[in-house]
């Protein structure tokens, strides 16, 4: 095949991948604001639910440090069947699986080693031993 002959259709592929990035990129925004949304009516009766607040609750960890007691997805099969671990006192909840792709989803947008930073201490504890 001539190299003119290429050029055209590596541009349409580069644009169904660009696109199909994009669109991803927008469900995950979605995603993520409905996890949001979840841990906010869920969750912030005992937890902190954002980048900085403090949980009302002080044996109820800020859920920006689960990942640093667990691996994210880990918790995956506890959210859809009803967590069985957590603090004293924390209610039963199920969630459908799209609600827990959803929180998951949130979770991981906290998790501040999931973003790049200029922070060099907080980088280093990205890569600190997980908390027993």
């Amino acid at each position: 095949m001539r190299a003119d002959m290429m050029i055209p259709g590596l541009k349409v592929v580069l644009l169904l991948t660009f696109g199909a990035v994009a669109a991803a990129d927008m469900a995950s925004a979605g995603s993520i604001e409905r996890g949001r949304q979840i841990a906010a009516d869920k969750c912030s009766g005992c937890h902190a639910t954002g980048e900085d607040d403090a949980s009302p609750n002080p044996k109820a960890p800020p859920l920006r440090t689960l990942n640093t007691r667990y691996p994210i997805d880990a918790l995956r099969e506890n959210f859809i069947k009803g967590m069985e671990v957590g603090h004293q006192g924390m209610p039963t909840f199920v969630l459908d699986p799209e609600e827990v792709t959803s929180l998951l989803a949130y979770l991981r947008r906290l998790d501040p080693c999931g973003r790049p930073s200029s922070d060099k201490a907080a980088m280093a504890k990205c890569f600190a031993p997980m908390k027993d």
